[in-house]
């Protein structure tokens, strides 16, 4: 679940949208984050933008595993990889298709750093088990009662275990939920703040975290 948060604060880092009270437009934070201050009104749109695409692609995937599950649950079968993933049978409404449209919509606003940094932590967040920085392996932290003995995805591509029972797998669904709440409201601090300092304004973005 730490893992999860750290992957939200590197999509806030990689794209430019942390910064520090007393920096300025273009210069670093510093302390124990990474990135900079937009140094345009360009800039800043498309962190805005690129921070709110990552939101709905953690949400998505997460609602994806969910679906994963309840099909294993019942015993049938359901195509997770065209929930996520650009496939033939996806119909363009995969988790990864949909950011993709959103970053090619605001990326005249973007500089190629920005746009590099999203693709390549798009890339890391929907990389298969075998990555541990990717949503598929963080699915065993929340899916992780292996009482059943019985995966989720014996084809090896998504951690976790089928919930012995629907109380347990209410349960796990709503960590799961919680979890994709909880980066999304993190990601939106940070992009507050980012604006905030663009602007010369104060922000207390640690204390707003941990209200």
């Amino acid at each position: 679940m730490k893992r999860l948060l750290a992957i939200a604060l590197g999509a806030v880092c990689l794209i430019a949208l942390v910064a520090r009270i007393h920096a300025g437009p273009g210069q670093p934070f510093g302390g124990d984050d990474t990135g900079c201050v937009p140094d345009s009104s360009d800039h800043l749109r498309c962190a805005t933008a690129v921070s709110r695409a990552f939101s709905t692609l953690v949400s998505s995937v997460v609602r994806c595993h969910r679906r994963q599950v309840m099909a294993r649950m019942k015993g049938q079968t359901f195509d997770e990889e065209s929930c996520e993933q650009a496939t033939p049978s996806s119909g363009g409404r995969s988790a990864a298709e949909r950011f993709n449209a959103r970053i090619s919509r605001i990326a005249p606003h973007c500089s190629a750093a920005q746009i590099a940094g999203a693709n390549s932590l798009r890339d890391t967040l929907l990389a298969s088990k075998t990555n541990p920085s990717s949503l598929d392996a963080l699915d065993g932290t929340v899916y992780c009662d292996s009482a059943t003995g019985s995966m989720i995805d014996p084809s090896g591509d998504d951690a976790g275990w089928v919930p012995a029972n629907t109380n347990i797998s209410r349960c796990e669904d709503k960590v799961g939920s919680n979890l994709a709440r909880l980066v999304s409201q993190v990601i939106r601090c940070h992009s507050v703040f980012a604006k905030n300092n663009f602007l010369g304004k104060p922000f207390d973005v640690a204390g707003r975290m941990t209200e």
